[in-house]
């Protein structure tokens, strides 16, 4: 199962121990800048080659080494270093299916011939139309695929409107694990409250981002949107889109910011954030 690594997608490392435990055999090739432990996984380690055109500002100054592989230029000509990595754990392990995590690009369209009679899939959880011709390339990246498997009903419509097979489109959904995070009972929220000092009425809400890209901008821009919402609701405590526990039956004081000194935000990093209606 090759996939990139590059410190944003440790949720597959979870998906990678459930197969184990499911029983099923596998072997992971991941493109990924950091050498990050193992952790008992048999991972392959593939260095990708960077390619830095400019100083990048998705990135966070402290996570600028990862613009240079971030980009499509980069896993164009990184891809056949992967493609070499998977033919040698090939040659000692005969998969039943290649699954690609990562897209990288039109560039895919090499899979095939380099993996002519093992069945393939790919990951899509996000779709970018934003970007100039992007349905011909992303078709031209799905070209080698056996299945494609969209994380998503709209994405799943969106390629059934792109003409692809239904046949060769599998969907999962992707959300929360309820089985091993459930909102916490009324003595876990009160034993957190007295923890963070904060009063039996006060709304709490739990903000984070992507680490490598988030910034204190977009922390102040998500309590400004807070406070936003809030405003809306407190005009009209009737709206159906705040439970009804959470209605305000006084005029709403703004959100702010709470927490231990050490979880300040500070420029180029990426803190965990409390916001709370006190």
């Amino acid at each position: 199962m090759p996939f990139r690594h590059a410190g944003d997608k440790n949720f597959w490392l979870d998906i990678f121990r459930g197969l184990k435990r499911l029983g099923h055999e596998l072997r992971i090739v991941s493109v990924m800048v950091e050498d990050v432990p193992d952790d008992g996984l048999p991972i392959h380690r593939v260095p990708p080659i960077p390619i830095h055109f400019r100083p990048d500002q998705r990135m966070n100054v402290t996570h600028n080494h990862l613009a240079g592989t971030n980009n499509y230029v980069s896993k164009t000509v990184s891809l056949p270093r992967l493609i070499r990595a998977v033919r040698r754990v090939r040659s000692e392990f005969r998969p039943d299916v290649i699954h690609f995590v990562e897209n990288y690009g039109p560039a895919m369209l090499a899979l095939r011939a380099a993996f002519p009679r093992i069945p393939m899939s790919i990951s899509a959880p996000t779709y970018q139309p934003n970007r100039p011709l992007y349905d011909l390339f992303l078709e031209a990246s799905f070209a080698s695929f056996d299945t494609i498997v969209p994380f998503s009903d709209a994405y799943q419509r969106r390629l059934m409107e792109l003409r692809y097979r239904p046949d060769r489109v599998r969907m999962i959904r992707w959300g929360i694990d309820t089985e091993r995070f459930s909102p916490p009972t009324g003595v876990q929220r009160e034993a957190a409250r007295k923890e963070l000092g904060l009063s039996a009425d006060a709304l709490v809400s739990f903000w984070t981002g992507f680490i490598q890209q988030t910034t204190e901008d977009d922390f102040h821009a998500a309590v400004k949107t807070a406070n936003l919402v809030l405003d809306r609701e407190c005009s009209d405590p009737r709206r159906p889109s705040m439970p009804p526990a959470w209605r305000p039956t006084s005029s709403c004081p703004p959100f702010r910011t709470r927490g231990p000194p050490r979880h300040r935000p500070s420029r180029g990093s990426r803190p965990w954030r409390w916001a709370s209606r006190s």
